[in-house]
């Protein structure tokens, strides 16, 4: 995925949060990029871990590091955790803005105990 994508993404994460009406009918410009992240994340495709790592640097401040751990990474780890469980540890320790966005992922009763345990083990939630 470009880096188009990830500069809409926060686009489109800026203006839909704002306080400002006009900046949140705006974002309806930069929807496709939280789509296309999102149909990343449900179709496992490959580079998925490196898309979110991508967004993980490029995040505008601490917030946005919140809800992409909340979000989009929270999504993949509950969805296909298992299967990418080798490269999120692997973007957790290359990358600190990653890590810092894995720590603030839910690991919620449904998810595999053994997941849970290999990505908890990076630190306490933020």
């Amino acid at each position: 995925m470009s880096d188009g994508v990830v500069d809409a993404f926060w686009r489109f994460h800026r203006l839909s949060t704002s306080g400002d009406r006009e900046d949140r009918l705006a974002s309806e410009e930069y929807f496709w990029a939280e789509e296309e992240v999102s149909l990343a994340i449900r179709t496992a495709s490959p580079g998925v871990v490196d898309l979110i790592s991508s967004l993980a640097d490029a995040a505008p401040d601490d917030m946005a590091l919140a809800a992409l751990g909340a979000g989009p990474l929270e999504d993949l780890i509950h969805g296909k955790g298992s299967d990418f469980a080798d490269e999120i540890e692997q973007a957790a320790i290359a990358n600190e803005r990653f890590l810092r966005a894995l720590r603030c992922v839910w690991f919620g009763s449904s998810l595999d105990d053994d997941l849970r345990k290999r990505l908890q083990r990076f630190g306490p939630p933020l």
